[in-house]
């Protein structure tokens, strides 16, 4: 493929991400100001409006992530079959999780930390939101389904899945830190954000090492599913323990990874100037316009 080739390429896959970001707030805010309208006039009571408008959020959240899905799997092509085929074993099942346990904490911690700095010092702070479902009910458990379950597989089929190996094909480290940038900026939510980016790194990188979408699935299941039992078990001191664990895990699996995760990035494909190229795109100017806004007034997912 010729420089200019090329250039084309890049320019459309590129549009065509970012893009798939930008239909997704797009028919979020529809949709959900459309729904919400319709709820408001049903003929029940507050509460039931309120339950109402939970469970909606959710469903609706679903619905819209099938469809940016099925949207970019018509536009960018990628055989999603083969990376499902690859058998991950017990023992690199559990490293993973627990390196991915690690990172998320130690950034948290940090984050939460630079928040309670900027508190004192500045008055200021990161927005920052925390799972809140209420008493288990029914309309809680088809919460907790796409929670725990279709809202990590289909994150997973669209970061992990399309836009990774959309962006793998011109470099892998700048594969994996856009796509996980852009599925922290999805969130619209600045504290939230930053932790989400180390832990899309961490399912990045795993996902490109092993060829495979099983294991940052199981992985991003495996988060949820914790947060969700941190929600609903006060249980502080199994919490810390758990977490130190993770920490310890995820250093020990640094000091042993170096040398993979320096192989699994040297490789260069083309020696195009991507982020530049990337970051000129009209879209995604755009996303990171909506980003800013929407961050600001507060309207983080």
């Amino acid at each position: 493929m010729n420089e200019f080739s090329l250039w084309k390429k890049c320019k459309s896959d590129f549009n065509k991400c970012t893009g798939l970001l930008l239909i997704y707030i797009f028919l979020s805010l529809v949709l959900g100001m459309g729904l919400g309208s319709f709820i408001g006039y049903l003929p029940v009571s507050f509460l039931h409006k309120l339950v109402l408008m939970m469970l909606a959020v959710y469903l609706l959240s679903l619905f819209v992530i099938v469809i940016v899905f099925l949207i970019g799997k018509a536009w960018l092509k990628v055989p999603l079959g083969k990376l499902f085929r690859n058998k991950i074993s017990c023992k690199t099942w559990g490293l993973s999780i627990s390196f991915m346990f690690g990172i998320s904490f130690f950034v948290a911690y940090f984050v939460n930390l630079v928040n309670l700095l900027l508190s004192r010092l500045f008055g200021v702070s990161m927005s920052g939101s925390s799972l809140e479902l209420g008493p288990f009910s029914f309309y809680t458990f088809l919460i907790l389904i796409y929670v725990v379950v279709l809202g990590p597989l289909f994150e997973e089929l669209l970061f992990r899945g399309l836009i990774l190996r959309t962006l793998d094909k011109y470099h892998r480290g700048f594969a994996v830190l856009v796509s996980s940038l852009l599925f922290g900026m999805l969130h619209m939510n600045l504290q939230q954000g930053i932790v989400t980016f180390a832990v899309g790194c961490v399912l990045g990188y795993v996902s490109l090492k092993y060829d495979s979408l099983l294991l940052p699935i199981g992985m991003h299941v495996a988060n949820n599913l914790v947060s969700v039992l941190v929600t609903y078990l006060s249980w502080p001191v199994l919490w810390c323990f758990f977490y130190l664990f993770c920490v310890i895990m995820m250093m020990i699996s640094l000091s042993k990874e170096e040398r993979s995760i320096h192989q699994l990035f040297q490789k260069e494909y083309c020696t195009y100037p991507y982020g530049k190229l990337f970051f000129s795109r009209w879209t995604t100017i755009l996303f990171l316009a909506v980003f800013v806004i929407m961050a600001i007034f507060g309207f983080g997912t």
